[in-house]
Formats: C-alpha cells, structure tokens, sequence
C-alpha cells in the first residue's frame, strides 16, 4: 500500500497461527489452513505459500453495500465471530505479529498531512475544509495524538485489516429465483496477515466505513431503501456485538462503552482517507460520468463524517451506559445532517439501483490495489 514502507514476510506465518486460532474460536468463519511454506521466487527472493482451504462463499460482503441490500443474518454472525476474536487475548501472545505495527503505522503521516492541508486551505474550498477549520486546530492536533496513543494498545485479539472487501459470502441468487440471499448465511474472513493485539475498536472502525459511504451514495440515488437496509444492519450488528461481550464476561457499562468510542476513532481514519486519497470511492453505486458532482457531493459528506467521528471517538470521560446512549446518538444526528443535506427532494424520481459493478465484471477487491505514494 506504501511503496516505501515494506510488510513483512513473517506476516505470512502469524496469518496462519491466526486462522489455526480462529477456527478453534469461530468455527466455519474462516478458511482451514493446512500449511505455510517458504519457497524463493524466481529472483531468489524468499517467499512465503500459505496454503488454505478452498471455500464456496466466493462474493466479497462489499457487493451487498453497494447494491443496498444487505442480508440482515450476516450482521449477527459476524458480530459473533468478532466477539469471540475479541474476548480470546489469553489465547494469543502480547507480541503477537508485532513486526507489522511499523506498516500499520506508516498511513498516520499522511493522514496528519490531509488534516494540516484542510486547517491551512484559506479560504475553504468546500465543506470538508470548513468543518475541519471549525473544528479547529488544537482540537484536531488533540484527536490525532490520542489515535497515536490508542493505536499502540494491547488489549485484546484483533484482525487488523476488517473492512467489508475482506468478508466473503454466498453469491447473490440468479433473478430468476427472486430471491434477495443465497439461502446459507455463512460468512469467511480472510486476510489476517495483519491480526496481532490491539485496541478495542480498531476492527469495528473500519468495518463501518464503507457502509457508511453506500448509505450516501444510495441517498444521492433516491434509494431509501437501501439507506433504510444498510442502517439496520449496522444497528444490528452493534446490538448483537454488545450483547456477546457481555455473555462472554465483558462489562455493559464499561467494556462495550470503550470499544464503541474507539470504534468511532477509526471509521474516522478511514473515511477520511476515502474522502482525501480516494480509496474504495470507485466501486461506490454512482454513475460519475452522466452524474459529475454526485461522487463529489458524496466524498464531501463522507469528509465531514470522517471529521465528526475522528473527534467524537477521542474523547477522554469516564466510559458508561450514559455515555454510549450519548455518543450513538450523536452518530446519528451527524448522519442524518448529512443525508439531509444530500437528500433527495420531492422532485427527483428514484434512479434505478446500479448493481455492483464488481459482481458483473468478476473483480475482487485487494488492498494491494491501492497504492498511496
């Protein structure tokens, strides 16, 4: 993702141990890994040959976002795996896949430098820029520094890199079914080169990116039911997560509080790099060459939630139930506002829903796609 930050091959040996670990925790939610072997490649290059089990659910999660329509049994399956991930750190060494903490690390000065660009443009050119400057700075530097300070807690088993292209599901039924969902409700988890333990919060951030992006692009489309679909799958999931925790030993008041707020730091994180550099913004369901100013309008709404977030999840008082109310609530508000600022009006006509452009032309989604120089 960094041409100069390299990953290490040692990666390939912990994503092994991690999906060995997995299926003893979440049996069936991730691949069987049968072995890793070094090999060389051509140029002599050591290489790294994880070798897994060939799985049937072949469609990346992602595609169900962009269609807006989002099987509601995933949610709970998957805030089941994650909780029991979450709640197995005795099960996995402090210094587990320690090695990857520098590549992980190695997007925060660019990040830094799209918050400084936002704070200096004068005048702001567009809304991302004036919340940021409303905001203002020393609140902005202050969030930045504690994301620096939670990034590096050890506090419990993470996957590292979970975002709905790492997901995989049953293939969407033929039309001729009529059929919405393949009738299993499995669910893969793949990519666990960069599992290791981390704070509470970092896989649920990123999870809730790209939802969060569909639910304003299917509002600049007219589609409120896909809006309507994807948001009760986000407070489904969140319901089903928190109540896990708390079977599994966690604490309501406080446990579930933290990885929430934390939660919001990242989305944050990422929705900011969507909106700034451009990730994953291509596969989202708008047509930009008939429609030039909607992808526009979508990445500012994105921004600014980005913002929202990054600040609302740095904050420092005591966690509790009050406080999660709270904070949820806020959430929704800053969606709302910016549905509404996007919104549809009376006089546009719903636009027929573009199904994934992934799905039609075969194309997986990988983070090595994305090169950031």
């Amino acid at each position: 993702i960094m041409p100069d930050q390299t990953c290490p091959l040692v990666r390939a040996d912990s994503e092994f141990q991690m999906l060995k670990l997995f299926q003893d925790i979440a049996p069936g939610c991730a691949a069987v890994p049968y072995c890793c072997l070094d090999v060389q490649g051509d140029d002599g290059v050591p290489l790294k040959l994880l070798v897994a089990e060939w799985v049937t659910s072949n469609e990346q999660f992602g595609n169900q976002f962009i269609d807006g329509a989002v099987d509601p049994r995933t949610a709970t399956r998957l805030a089941q795996c994650l909780a029991s991930l979450h709640c197995s750190k005795d099960k996995v060494a402090i210094d587990f896949n320690e090695e990857i903490r520098p590549f992980v690390s190695s997007i925060d000065p660019i990040i830094q430098m799209v918050l400084q660009g936002y704070l200096m443009a004068d005048p702001a050119p567009d809304r991302i820029c004036q919340v940021a400057q409303e905001i203002s700075k020393p609140k902005l530097d202050e969030a930045f520094a504690s994301y620096q300070s939670r990034v590096h807690q050890r506090e419990q088993s993470i996957h590292g890199d979970f975002h709905v292209f790492n997901i995989m599901v049953g293939a969407k039924p033929s039309p001729e079914t009529l059929e919405r969902f393949p009738p299993e409700d499995t669910v893969v988890i793949c990519d666990w080169e960069l599992s290791h333990v981390g704070p509470a919060g970092r896989d649920m951030g990123p999870f809730q990116a790209f939802p969060f992006a569909c639910i304003f692009a299917h509002e600049m489309n007219g589609n409120t039911q896909g809006v309507h679909d994807i948001m009760t799958f986000l407070d489904t999931f969140w319901k089903e997560y928190d109540a896990q925790l708390v079977a599994q030993g966690k604490s309501g008041e406080t446990d579930v509080c933290h990885a929430y707020r934390d939660s919001l730091v990242f989305c944050g994180l990422y929705m900011i790099a969507y909106a700034a550099l451009g990730v994953h913004m291509n596969f989202l369901p708008i047509d930009a060459a008939s429609n030039p100013d909607a992808l526009t309008k979508v990445k500012q709404a994105i921004g600014v939630l980005g913002l929202k977030l990054f600040v609302l999840g740095s904050g420092s008082d005591p966690c509790s139930s009050a406080l999660l109310s709270e904070l949820r609530s806020k959430v929704r508000m800053a969606v709302d506002e910016e549905l509404s600022l996007l919104g549809t009006g009376a006089d546009r006509q719903q636009k027929k829903r573009r199904s994934s452009n992934l799905r039609s032309s075969g194309v997986k989604v990988s983070d090595g796609h994305n090169l950031v120089a």
